[in-house]
């Protein structure tokens, strides 16, 4: 299902930061993480997204030259108690078994200077892919100023990323047939 952003958040859920009397700032309300949460993000950000029965969110980026690759972020809620927020990034660029070996090195070279977002690689049949992620235990609650914050470092670092991979010229698998 795809929403659009009016209906997603209610005007109390806008900002978790509220200006009080004379311009002093309330403390930020921090709450369980909900996907109400994550609706509230898209919605301060005036994203449009997918969502599905859970309240998970998946948000599109399209194709960039600059990055060599569009991108699809996933925020969801993991664990026991559904407290640990994934925000997962992953890109349409696949990339060719033998290349693996040299990915291997250039993402350990990344992570070198860069600490996030946690960048590895899958072996999907003869394909390898190469997924973004950050994983935050939120368990005593977060407030939406903060939840926004994670979501769009894990978002910027992993662009960052394939801008930065884009520029080592390991060919994609289908490098010649994308279009715009």
């Amino acid at each position: 299902m795809i929403m659009d952003v009016a209906e997603t958040v209610s005007a109390s859920q806008a900002s978790a930061t509220e200006v009080v009397d004379d311009g002093i700032l309330a403390t930020p309300v921090v709450m369980d993480l909900s996907p109400d949460m994550f609706r509230a993000y898209c919605a301060r950000h005036g994203l449009h997204f997918e969502t599905d029965q859970d309240g998970d969110i998946s948000i599109r980026y399209p194709y960039r030259a600059d990055r060599g690759c569009g991108l699809r972020v996933y925020v969801y809620r993991s664990g026991e108690s559904r407290s640990i927020l994934v925000v997962r990034v992953r890109s349409d660029k696949r990339f060719r078994p033998i290349h693996r070996d040299q990915l291997l090195r250039e993402i350990n070279q990344y992570h070198c200077d860069k600490r996030w977002p946690r960048i590895y690689l899958r072996n999907v049949a003869d394909i390898v892919e190469i997924n973004c992620e950050s994983q935050t235990d939120l368990a005593a609650g977060i407030h939406q100023d903060l939840l926004d914050d994670i979501i769009d470092r894990t978002i910027m670092g992993s662009k960052n990323f394939w801008k930065w991979l884009a520029s080592r010229g390991i060919p994609g698998m289908h490098d010649d047939a994308v279009t715009e």
